[in-house]
């Protein structure tokens, strides 16, 4: 691809140049690899390593079967198998799967990011995903920007959030559950030099002259420093030892509250000449119990305007405002964390009493620090869904019967009918204290 690109503007320099002085991104949509062979290169055992056991027979086993991946997920067919292999084939079949994902990150993303970069300036986005083997976080944290499918559907629900150790939507690079193994003895520390606080990880094993332990989260973007000492006394006093603790105070459940739900739904405009701009409709659902959007007590009148027959259709903005009391007696406490409970949608912003929060959806709550007194307070969540829902009710290629897309209504419609769903379902506020001789909790 890149020396398609590179013939292009040797024969048309104007066009490189224009291209520089217009930086943007390559998008790559998703990848749905669909064939009736294995994939194989000339040069596919250049990048196995010599010391691999099983590299002669590679090929062989490469052949036995293929995959074919796209919307519907993953199938393998079998060509021909192997017997008393003891399983042996099933774990070469699985190395070959992980050396093409390695080679998509090495040859493909890395290499188009690479060349956009050098050549005009460009980034690189894409929907990295469902390639079988492919480690989703990788991927995603190779590209410039990794995208989700805009509609996300639940047979792709690993776009959202998968199994692979990985998580990250929108926009965000985050990587979950890293286990991490420090060379050394003693006690392990996280220091942030963002904030400057540290904190002594309570959850480690020792053993061999080495310190394992577990993060729950690492966002592309930021910096930790993980350090392990002997001399925990003297580490201490040297860095203060500000560390996050939380109390056995209950947190305040607000998931009971009524709220007051504005949602703004995203449509075609017909009257657009780009058919790139929504037509963005406003509907004041008044306080309501949170709930799924599918569950809201929706009129006639406002589904009309809305422009569906269901409110499991709506796709858009969800904006979520509750006024609450703090209760008295947590003078104490040093800051809170806002948790929150929601469906397949993504958490775009917090706000309290007017002071807006970055979204978080990995841990799936922000830090509002002091923002939280004692007396009244106000919250606003605002909570953006996938346009699955739209497309379904707008697009003829994704309901019944369709020859053209093979999507039928069982995918909106699965057998489980909690499969697929937007709106906020829950919402706590979690106080916790900073302390000396204390562990991060």
């Amino acid at each position: 691809m890149t020396d398609y690109w590179d013939q292009m503007f040797e024969r048309d320099p104007e066009l490189l140049e224009l291209m520089k002085a217009n930086p943007g991104y390559i998008f790559e949509d998703s990848i749905e690899s669909t064939s009736v062979s294995s994939y194989w290169s000339s040069s596919f055992l250049n990048d196995v390593d010599d010391g691999y056991a099983y590299k002669e027979i590679l090929p062989a086993v490469a052949v036995s079967r293929y995959v074919t991946s796209g919307f519907m997920g993953v199938t393998v067919t079998d060509y021909f198998s192997f017997t008393g292999d003891n399983g042996i084939v099933d774990r070469i079949y699985e190395d070959y799967n992980d050396k093409l994902a390695e080679m998509y990150v090495k040859y493909r993303v890395s290499g188009i990011t690479e060349w956009a970069k050098d050549t005009m300036g460009w980034g690189f986005r894409g929907q990295t995903f469902h390639l079988p083997g492919l480690e989703i976080a990788r991927a995603a944290m190779t590209a410039d920007i990794p995208e989700c499918d805009n509609n996300a559907f639940p047979e792709n629900s690993a776009m959202m959030g998968n199994s692979q150790g990985s998580r990250y939507k929108g926009e965000e690079k985050v990587l979950r559950n890293v286990t991490v193994t420090l060379a050394g003895t003693g006690v392990p520390y996280q220091l942030d030099p963002y904030t400057g606080k540290v904190g002594q990880i309570a959850d480690y094993t020792a053993g061999d002259g080495t310190v394992t332990f577990t993060i729950d989260s690492i966002f592309g973007g930021t910096a930790m420093i993980y350090a392990v000492t002997g001399n925990q006394e003297k580490f201490d006093a040297a860095a203060g030892n500000k560390i996050v603790h939380i109390p056995e105070a209950d947190p305040i459940d607000l998931s009971g509250e009524e709220w007051k739900l504005i949602i703004h739904s995203y449509g075609t405009d017909e009257d657009a000449d780009d058919p790139g701009v929504s037509r963005i409709t406003d509907v004041d659902f008044g306080k309501q119990p949170l709930a799924k959007w599918s569950d809201l007590p929706a009129s006639e009148e406002q589904l009309e305007v809305l422009g569906v027959s269901d409110m499991k259709y709506v796709s858009g903005m969800g904006e979520y405002t509750l006024h609450f009391n703090a209760p008295a007696g947590r003078s104490g406490c040093d800051g809170a964390f806002i948790a929150y409970d929601y469906g397949r949608d993504q958490i775009g912003a917090v706000i309290v009493n007017g002071t807006e929060l970055p979204a978080n959806n990995a841990p799936d709550r922000v830090d509002a620090g002091s923002l939280i007194s004692e007396g009244e307070n106000e919250i606003t969540i605002r909570l953006n869904s996938t346009l699955y829902g739209m497309t379904f009710a707008e697009h003829i290629g994704y309901q019944s019967g369709s020859a053209v897309y093979g999507m039928g209504p069982g995918i909106m419609d699965a057998p489980d009918p909690d499969a697929y769903y937007n709106g906020l379902l829950g919402v706590r506020i979690i106080p916790y204290i900073f302390g000396k001789d204390e562990v991060l909790n």
